[in-house]
């Protein structure tokens, strides 16, 4: 009977191993898919999250059976806050009315509430699961060679976009339905190059090869005319010098850096101001009327936090209390085009106040206050790459959102804080290895 339980014990972990295999799958798919997410497939968005939930938990069973809180953090208190965060400002906030002229969704009551039922349930899921489902570092490196791998396809298509003559107001875009979208995803493949060429154990003849793929990219982010993602891989560019140990080399990159961005900043404000009377440079081009719409709307969203600074106007209230309560700037020009307010802090100020603000300020403490910790103990290269990598392409998300419509309910949000929450288990699960320089 003994020998029998030990050839079923045996077959039931070959089956498992089998299954592991699909888990990375899955993840990997979300990956590659991630790029198209915000383009023209967005209306695939919750049916492909919904089934990647049904397969992680499926391929995770067993695992739920020895499930245990692996995390020293707490991040449960803050991540539940910010959740309750979106149903207090709906219920407390303004009344709600449905504004179809300025909002692509249900703008009702009622609307508002079933979006945000379902967005509360799938995202924290889907994190949960993409944490739960990775136990090595080498995971996490396969991941972000997936990464990697959907940056070469997306560069593939952007030359037949280039060679088609497909652009968006002279502003390349490709699946993204927003040039600046791409630019940022340009900035998100950069990072990754970088962490490969700076910290990953690799032959000098894949460092050139990554030299030369990330001038591409760099091209690719030219042409995109995207001001923000050009500022933000100046900045983040930098901060991966911070991790470099030679000093020659961190002046150099900074160096660099500046008349790169200097450059593809001088590019973009001569696309955003060729159509413009009298335009002023790189000055001129912040100085339109989709920028003076974003400032007006970020105003209208302090005020609206002044007036309800505990819950806000409401979740996805905005425009209703925009006009209807007149929030709208005295003396500002206004652009009607530009129709959510451009910055997850002004957002969550005004349509869920305090509430929102503070708990999600708290999530970001946790989450960089446990990637300062990891990256300055870790001492091991797998470990080395990996944290400054998921840091910087974090770091990225959240300053590029400064300027931006919030971005929870985007793949890339689930995907790179999924992945981070995982590598801080990893590092938890594993400080002697980490520790050590001989992996």
């Amino acid at each position: 009977m003994s020998q029998i339980s030990e050839i079923k014990k045996d077959d039931s972990e070959i089956w498992l191993e089998s299954y592991s295999i699909s888990t990375k799958t899955v993840i990997g798919f979300l990956i590659i898919y991630t790029p198209f997410s915000l383009g023209l497939l967005i209306s695939l968005y919750y049916p492909v999250a919904i089934l990647s939930i049904f397969l992680l938990i499926f391929f995770n069973l067993e695992k739920f059976k020895n499930f245990q809180k692996k995390l020293s953090d707490n991040f449960t208190i803050p991540i539940l806050v910010f959740i309750s965060s979106f149903f207090l400002s709906i219920y407390l906030g303004l009344p709600y009315k449905s504004m179809s002229d300025f909002t692509d969704y249900n703008s009702s009551f009622s609307g508002v509430f079933q979006k945000t039922l379902f967005s509360a349930i799938i995202i924290p899921l889907l994190i949960f699961l993409i944490y739960f489902s990775i136990d090595k570092i080498e995971e996490l490196i396969f991941y972000i060679k997936v990464f990697f791998i959907s940056g070469i396809i997306l560069m593939f298509l952007s030359f037949y976009y280039i060679s088609s003559n497909i652009f968006i107001l002279d502003r390349l875009g490709v699946t993204f339905n927003d040039t600046n979208y791409f630019g940022r995803f340009q900035v998100f493949m950069l990072i990754i190059n970088l962490g490969f060429i700076f910290f990953y154990e690799t032959k000098l003849s894949k460092k050139i090869f990554l030299v030369f793929l990330s001038i591409i990219y760099l091209y690719l982010l030219m042409l995109s005319s995207s001001r923000s993602a050009i500022l933000v891989f100046g900045i983040v560019s930098i901060i991966i010098t911070f991790y470099t140990k030679s000093k020659a080399l961190k002046i150099s990159i900074v160096g660099i850096n500046l008349i790169i961005i200097g450059f593809l900043l001088t590019y973009a404000a001569m696309v955003k101001t060729s159509g413009l009377p009298g335009g002023t440079g790189i000055l001129g081009s912040f100085m339109d009327l989709s920028n003076a719409t974003r400032v007006a709307l970020n105003v209208a969203a302090f005020n609206m936090f002044v007036d309800n600074p505990l819950f806000g106007v409401g979740y996805l209230n905005f425009y209703n209390a925009y006009i209807n309560y007149d929030y709208v700037p005295i003396g500002m020009p206004l652009g009607i085009n530009v129709s959510v307010v451009h910055s997850w802090l002004f957002s969550l100020m005004g349509e869920q106040g305090l509430v929102g603000v503070i708990s999600f300020c708290w999530i970001l403490y946790l989450i960089f206050k446990n990637f300062y910790s990891n990256n300055k103990k870790s001492k091991n290269t797998d470990f080395k790459f990996v944290g400054i990598t998921l840091f910087t392409l974090y770091l990225a998300l959240i300053i590029n959102g400064l300027f931006f419509p919030v971005f929870f309910t985007e793949y890339f949000f689930v995907l790179i804080t999924g992945l981070s929450l995982a590598y801080f288990k990893i590092c938890e699960n594993n400080s002697n290895v980490m520790l050590s320089s001989d992996y």
